[in-house]
């Protein structure tokens, strides 16, 4: 248990144990920071997307309404 604590405390005080702690540290921001910045940008194209199909089912309702108004439109014949 003595030789356990020792070498924790002694690589603890190693400057190369702390540069690795330091580099995981940031690794570990880097990885949240790049993910992060992934979730915001998928949250963008999902709304741009609903957007988009928003505006695509309201030009097809319009297409639809000319179409019914169309059908309901006759051509009167013309007498001779």
């Amino acid at each position: 248990m003595l030789e356990i604590s020792f070498a924790d405390w002694l690589i603890s005080r190693s400057n190369h144990f702390k540069d690795l702690v330091v580099r995981f540290r940031d690794h570990q921001i880097n990885t949240k920071e790049s993910f992060n910045r992934v979730k915001v940008k998928h949250r963008d194209y999902e709304a741009k997307i609903r957007e988009i199909d928003a505006r695509v089912k309201e030009v097809e309702g319009i297409l639809e309404s000319i179409n019914v108004l169309e059908n309901k439109v006759k051509r009167r014949k013309r007498s001779r």
